[in-house]
């Protein structure tokens, strides 16, 4: 019988920093580098911050989402992460405030490591 491959998991966070005067979501594509071969990623939101720039508002919508999660196709070692952020007020069905705040994401990735072997 030959030896199989055990995976490891490992975790990696990175925070993406936006100020808007847009009037839209903001879009970012992050990308996290493994030492090892991804097997498989996932990624969820760890936590955030958002605020109005000028003065202040009552927040009546928070958009936040992490759209997707891929293994990049030109590295095993790289997982890309698309996260999309807005903040409104109740004044107009617009993003039409400047605002601005930070989003952290944290990735989950099982990478292969091909020196621990399991008997």
């Amino acid at each position: 019988m030959s030896p199989t491959v055990s995976p490891t998991l490992r975790f990696q966070t990175q925070t993406f920093e936006y100020q808007s005067d847009a009037q839209h979501p903001q879009r970012k594509k992050l990308t996290f580098h493994f030492d090892n071969p991804v097997i498989s990623a996932n990624a969820a939101l760890r936590g955030f911050e958002a605020e109005f720039v000028d003065q202040e508002r009552p927040v009546h919508l928070l958009f936040h989402r992490i759209t997707d999660v891929r293994k990049a196709d030109y590295s095993t070692r790289l997982v890309e992460v698309t996260v999309e952020y807005g903040l409104r007020d109740n004044s107009s069905n617009h993003y039409d405030d400047k605002y601005r705040g930070s989003i952290d994401v944290l990735v989950i990735a099982q990478i292969d490591e091909p020196d621990r072997r399991v008997n």
